[in-house]
């Protein structure tokens, strides 16, 4: 599993970079499909690209540095805006007691377990969304689609507070709500408040 980095249509080959380094990895001959697909996940800059999981035969499997031959399949894993959210999540799990001032709180290991819960629709729904941390442990995630801005507070005790702001009109609707990954994603897609 890992990054495919280079591509070489002569040989049909490509480099998939993994945590253990980089492997060479060789298509089987005559599958087009399959080297469209190492070409439309390859990260052209080395970096911008999602996880793939690689299938294919190797000699040995001890090595560091893989050579695959015969790879039959080339799966998404991780897209490239699920691995940004991520990040994003990971950045949050390292503030610590007293970030914002005295008294603020790093965000709660309950919030961001439910965050967890939602980074895969969040990551698919197309739009730039944001994790605000706030200093009493709570994460507010927040979007923007069209004049409506859209906020969801998730609290540590398991509250949810849904925010829905039209900026043209100056409509503000809000909902408290226990957390349901499935009421999050809805609010996301639909925008309505349960």
């Amino acid at each position: 599993m890992g990054v495919i980095t280079e591509y070489d249509g002569a040989s049909l080959s490509f480099t998939l970079r993994t945590e253990q380094g980089l492997s060479t990895c060789v298509l089987e001959r005559f599958n087009s499909q399959l080297a469209k697909r190492a070409r439309d996940v390859l990260a052209l800059d080395g970096v911008t690209a999602p996880d793939v999981s690689v299938v294919g035969e190797t000699l040995d499997r001890e090595r560091k540095s893989v050579h695959l031959f015969n790879v039959t399949a080339i799966e998404i894993v991780r897209s490239f805006e699920e691995k940004v959210l991520v990040k994003r999540v990971e950045r949050l799990t390292e503030l610590e007691d007293g970030w914002w001032g005295p008294n603020s709180e790093p965000p709660a290991p309950a919030v961001l377990d439910r965050i967890q819960l939602v980074i895969e629709p969040l990551a698919s729904a197309g739009i730039p969304i944001d994790f605000i941390p706030s200093p009493d442990g709570a994460v507010v995630i927040e979007w923007i689609r069209g004049e409506v801005e859209f906020s969801a507070n998730l609290q540590p005790d398991g509250a949810m507070i849904l925010i829905s702001d039209n900026t043209k009109t100056d409509e503000l609707h809000e909902a408290e709500v226990d957390f349901e990954p499935a009421t999050l994603v809805d609010f996301l897609n639909q925008g309505e408040l349960p």
